[in-house]
């Protein structure tokens, strides 16, 4: 097996990977297609975890199906799963792996999917049925930390949520609100993302020169926001999340980079209000999946970009001179085999 390697800082590497195959257990997937994402870049960046394949997002085509209890027959198109319980933590070993206190996650604790191959056990594969793209697929575990979002704040009919960050996940949370009938109102400083959105059909938006306290009030009746979604992939302050809240709201933090941000509580406790930290979506697959092929959210206007696999250190390098000029990057689909 071959597979893109971070091997240094803004090192990259395609080596052959040595992976033990259990036939009894797992299933050898040929990985078609992966996409390489904010999280990938700022590993590139820093060269670390060092010799570890990156790419969190990955689906292929079930190659050697094993002997497993799943009816994965050989040519079965799936899902292959970006998060993994630890299994040794508490929650673990009691029969809760979605409270792990130790979740991997594909391209920082395991290698990712920039590969032509993966062996994983076959409850960690997701059928796709054809109403299901590939390029749709890519976005599942968006849709997943989206549904663990909005059960963790317990989001009702009529809610009005303020999500901060508009990038790819912030936009397809904010459609799923709309789809369970909550109002979604959502704020960035890009104007891109923000056009993207509307095409989306996300009505309360608003940008860099909204008075964003003034507007949110106007929207809630003077309420403020139920609930506060912060994106940490954004690059706006996190105390927004506390000005835009309302008495006793609950506020979640999440992302999926894992960036660093500096906050003041002052205004949490203040309000009183109920802070969350959400970073997977793990127990959300399946669900996630029926949810794209009921056309629940319009993935068809979701800005990316795609590459073939020979392209991928020239993506990771002009990926990293963006960012290191504050410059906006996409997310790629890298085509790895038809």
């Amino acid at each position: 097996m071959q597979g893109w390697h971070i091997v240094g800082a803004k090192q990259t590497e395609d080596k052959t990977i040595e992976e033990s195959f259990d036939v009894t257990t797992e299933t050898k997937v040929m990985v078609t297609k992966a996409m390489i994402t904010l999280p990938d870049a700022l590993h590139f960046i820093k060269g670390e975890p060092a010799n570890t394949v990156p790419g969190a997002y990955g689906i292929g085509i079930v190659s050697e199906p094993g002997q497993n209890l799943f009816d994965l027959k050989q040519g079965t198109r799936v899902y292959i799963s970006p998060t993994l319980p630890c299994k040794k933590c508490f929650s673990c070993n009691n029969g809760e792996p979605g409270k792990c206190s130790d979740m991997q996650i594909a391209g920082e604790n395991f290698n990712g999917f920039l590969r032509n191959f993966v062996t994983t056990e076959s409850s960690n594969l997701y059928y796709l049925p054809e109403s299901v793209s590939d390029n749709d697929a890519l976005f599942i575990e968006h849709i997943s930390l989206s549904l663990s979002i909005i059960d963790k704040l317990d989001i009702q009919k009529g809610d009005h949520i303020a999500i901060i960050g508009a990038n790819n996940f912030g936009n397809i949370l904010s459609q799923l609100l709309i789809y369970y009938q909550a109002v979604p109102i959502l704020i960035d400083v890009d104007e891109e993302n923000l056009q993207v959105a509307k095409n989306c059909g996300i009505y309360y938006t608003l940008g860099e020169k909204d008075n964003w306290i003034k507007e949110v009030s106007s929207i809630t009746g003077g309420r403020m926001a139920k609930s506060v979604v912060y994106i940490s992939d954004s690059d706006i302050s996190p105390k927004s999340a506390f000005l835009l809240a309302g008495y006793n709201a609950h506020v979640a933090f999440t992302g999926l980079s894992g960036k660093n941000t500096t906050v003041s509580f002052a205004n949490a406790v203040k309000k009183q209000l109920v802070i969350h930290s959400v970073n997977t979506g793990y127990g959300y697959t399946s669900s996630s999946i029926n949810l794209i092929a009921n056309k629940a959210c319009n993935l068809k206007k979701i800005k990316f970009d795609e590459c073939a696999y020979a392209d991928v250190p020239e993506v990771f390098k002009n990926m990293a001179a963006r960012l290191e000029n504050n410059e906006k990057i996409y997310d790629t689909i890298v085509k790895i085999s038809d």
